[in-house]
């Protein structure tokens, strides 16, 4: 199968291109290894609350400025298709998130193959890139867009010690763990803004350990 634009990952960046490509009635399909669009956010953030705002009500009226307050939702000429139908909370529940991805691809009708994960990308000859998957499937590109955003934790290798550290993804999320005590959390990053949040209320203090400007 021969597609001009092959977009790996069916979350927010590739659903957006998608959109785009097919609004220019450009040809080209987007693979998904999970079975519904924007899976990430099925299990992450963790804590379940986004950090991405999501301000509904600005009393002004100009398009331009709610865009600006607007963090979540994906560029479209759907006005029903705004994230911020969604919920009036500033800082609203992932699982909304990830069903509002979901809505919007279908919504779209945007060519997504689900349960398709890629195994090997390499190159021919004439410069396409060919991409197998785990379904036997061979695809030839022109142009191949990676959307799949982080793919693994990143950890400070240069700090002695780090491996007695407890990595984001491993957090034991029982409150009564850091009741009254010193957390200190490594990172200035929407993971450790998310994270102190979620322990302010418990813990006696909560320590952001940044190494550059917040």
């Amino acid at each position: 199968m021969f597609t001009k634009y092959l977009i790996i990952g069916a979350g927010p960046a590739g659903l957006q291109m998608a959109y785009f490509l097919k609004s220019k009635g450009r040809d080209y399909v987007v693979l998904e290894k999970a079975s519904t669009a924007g899976a990430f956010f099925a299990t992450q953030p963790m804590h379940r609350n986004l950090l991405s705002i999501n301000k509904k009500h600005n009393y002004f009226t100009e398009e331009e400025f709610n865009w600006r307050h607007d963090w979540n939702s994906l560029l479209s000429d759907a006005p029903e298709m705004r994230f911020t139908r969604y919920s009036d909370d500033l800082f609203p529940k992932a699982d909304l998130l990830y069903q509002y991805l979901q809505d919007f691809a279908a919504h779209h009708a945007l060519n997504v193959r689900y349960d398709c994960a890629v195994e090997n990308i390499t190159r021919d000859d004439n410069g396409d890139f060919v991409v197998t998957t785990n379904q036997g499937d061979e695809l030839r590109c022109k142009v191949l867009l990676l959307g799949m955003g982080t793919t693994e934790p990143m950890v400070p290798e240069e700090i002695e010690g780090i491996e007695h550290a407890t990595g984001y993804e491993e957090q034991v999320k029982d409150l009564e763990l850091y009741k009254n005590k010193r957390v200190g959390i490594l990172g200035g990053g929407n993971s450790a803004f998310e994270t102190a949040e979620y322990l302010s209320g418990v813990a006696a203090y909560v320590h952001v350990l940044a190494h550059s400007p917040i």
